[in-house]
């Protein structure tokens, strides 16, 4: 609504100001940080050392997600506290050093570089527990598997620092670029259209996974197949058996219209068009 009709919510509601410093930061770091613990976890699942190859469980994922979950919701917190409409009725920042962790550290660091590097760490050294799986004695379903997934969760990382880095890069440039008076007007629109399209990637960077392990995976890319079809052929087999039931309701219903149908029986007749004889 902000960016369609020019009406911020947030400018104008103390409670809709609160709630989007909450959710913005918190709702953008979660799948982020996710995308770091699953390449994680497939740095464990293909280690050569059966000690790091045992953490790789359920148990730890959940456990580290809602570690991780937690301390980005602490994090979150800061951000209620800070961003208010007083005193010039626009929802920002009004504290100097909170201001100065939000430019410095947060974008640069926590959204862009942190994720960045421990993805792109995890990932490549997964990738490399995946060259040496001949070695091992395994399984070739397991094997292949074991690559599959090792190779969804790098493309997935290199994703993630291709559509992240524009932004990143950005916020660096924002931060360190001095403009001189008499540009003023032209550098705020140059810097409203970089802003436009790097804020685009870093969106697509949320709505890619299905098309990233549809292009990757060929077992993903048969999954996919393969639910609909199975779920289609029940509605399909639930539809005829409705569509056969409403039928049999409907030729009843005909025939006892037409006087076909007597006290305690059916009186013969030739056919739908027919009447009774």
């Amino acid at each position: 609504m902000s960016n369609g009709f020019g009406i911020d919510l947030t400018n104008i509601s103390w409670e809709f100001c609160k709630t989007r410093a909450f959710l913005a930061p918190t709702a953008t770091l979660i799948p982020i940080y996710t995308v770091c613990l699953a390449c994680f976890d497939q740095f464990l699942s293909t280690h050569y050392n059966p000690f790091f190859r045992q953490k790789s469980s359920i148990r730890l994922a959940k456990y580290l997600t809602f570690t991780f979950i937690t301390l980005l919701i602490l994090h979150g917190i800061p951000f209620v506290i800070f961003f208010d409409l007083q005193p010039s009725m626009t929802c920002k920042n009004y504290n100097v050093r909170f201001g100065q962790y939000y430019s410095f550290v947060y974008y640069p660091v926590v959204v862009g570089i942190l994720p960045m590097t421990i993805a792109s760490l995890f990932s490549f050294l997964a990738f490399r527990h995946v060259r040496h799986l001949v070695r091992r004695q395994l399984r070739i379903t397991r094997r292949r598997l074991e690559q599959q997934l090792t190779a969804m969760v790098l493309a997935r990382a290199i994703c993630l620092g291709f559509l992240m880095l524009p932004y990143t890069i950005y916020r660096i440039y924002i931060l360190n670029v001095t403009v001189d008076k008499s540009q003023l007007v032209l550098s705020a629109i140059n810097n409203t259209l970089i802003e436009s399209v790097t804020v685009t990637f870093l969106y697509i960077n949320f709505a890619g996974n299905f098309y990233i392990f549809m292009v990757i995976s060929s077992r993903y890319r048969h999954q996919s197949d393969t639910v609909p079809g199975t779920y289609g052929s029940q509605f399909d087999a639930l539809e005829f058996k409705y569509v056969k039931h409403l039928s049999a309701k409907d030729v009843f219903r005909n025939a006892a219209s037409s006087g076909c149908i007597e006290a305690n029986g059916i009186s013969p007749f030739v056919s739908m068009d027919t009447e009774c004889e």
